[in-house]
């Protein structure tokens, strides 16, 4: 097993806090040490473990114990647990988040069709909808703005979506 930092990893928490960057997410996490060393080596950071390995759903409680928010990634969780099951571990692990009080964000094909297309497919609408109604603080946007064709409107789609959710008050 890889240590959670590299040698660039902590000339990179250097650099951030050189410039004053306090935020971050923390990729590979797999269980609470590996957030303990990061919160060591920089406690004024704010920062989200990233859960996109088998093992950090497996240690998912004693991660959200020291991790001030979760970020889930679809996409990199999809390569360790079969596609079927990871609308059931995002509940989950949502559920868990929401539980301990804790921000939780889901990101990896979320808009993903309007990285080349103006409109999402409806089942990328449905999806947004109902990770947001399950508890989700927000939907990280990654592909479609880092590439896409539309990353404007691709944003613009993301808030009409949420918006729609006023529509339950």
């Amino acid at each position: 097993e890889m240590p959670i930092l590299s040698k660039k990893d902590i000339k990179a928490i250097s650099l951030a806090k050189e410039h004053n960057v306090r935020h971050f997410t923390l990729s590979f996490i797999r269980k609470k040490e590996d957030v303990l060393l990061f919160r060591e080596l920089f406690p004024e950071a704010i920062f989200y473990a990233k859960i996109e390995t088998k093992d950090a759903v497996k240690n998912l409680q004693e991660i959200l114990e020291v991790s001030p928010g979760i970020l889930i990634d679809r996409g990199d969780l999809s390569r360790e647990i079969p596609l079927e099951k990871i609308p059931l571990i995002q509940k989950y692990i949502i559920a868990k988040a929401r539980e301990k009080g804790k921000e939780v964000f889901v990101a990896t094909n979320t808009l993903e069709k309007m990285s080349f297309s103006l409109k999402p497919d409806k089942s990328e609408a449905n999806d947004i909808i109902n990770t947001l109604l399950d508890g989700a603080t927000g939907i990280a946007l990654t592909k479609e703005i880092a590439t896409g064709k539309y990353p404007i409107e691709t944003l613009n789609m993301l808030l009409t979506l949420i918006n729609q959710l006023t529509f339950l008050e």
